[in-house]
């Protein structure tokens, strides 16, 4: 009797959960890492777009340092040190910061150029709780 109930439970079950299971074929979930459309979307190298992207300021994604290397991610192109960004040559890398030179000019660009470093207060260590020994 029991074996039959379960087969029975199994079998409603089956049948409700079938037209579910196609449903959710048809609603793929989005990848939540995948990076916006818009970027992989094809411009036409005479729109404006392009010509806006070519002369937008460049942003440093990430910073690499080791022992052997340093190279720096901007606007998504791996560039080690000395190596050329656009029509620049890389000539400095640092833990926060990247220096391009074209010509006799010389950018920085920072990897976080909203964070402003400050030097710290007397007044904020001596405010500071005692450490528990």
């Amino acid at each position: 009797m029991v074996k039959f109930m379960n087969l029975t439970a199994a079998m409603v079950f089956s049948a409700l959960a079938a037209p579910l299971a196609g449903s959710a074929a048809d609603f793929p979930l989005p990848d939540p890492t995948r990076p916006p459309a818009a970027l992989f979307a094809p411009v036409a190298s005479g729109e404006p777009d392009a010509v806006a992207a070519a002369s937008a300021p460049a942003t440093v994604q990430a910073i690499k340092i080791s022992s052997r290397r340093r190279t720096a991610i901007i606007d998504g192109q791996e560039v080690s040190l000395g190596g050329k960004f656009r029509d620049a040559r890389v000539i400095g890398v640092t833990p926060d910061e990247v220096v391009l030179r074209s010509g006799k000019e010389s950018q920085v660009l920072k990897l976080y150029p909203d964070v402003e470093k400050r030097a710290r207060s007397a007044s904020t260590n001596e405010n500071a709780k005692p450490k528990a020994k």
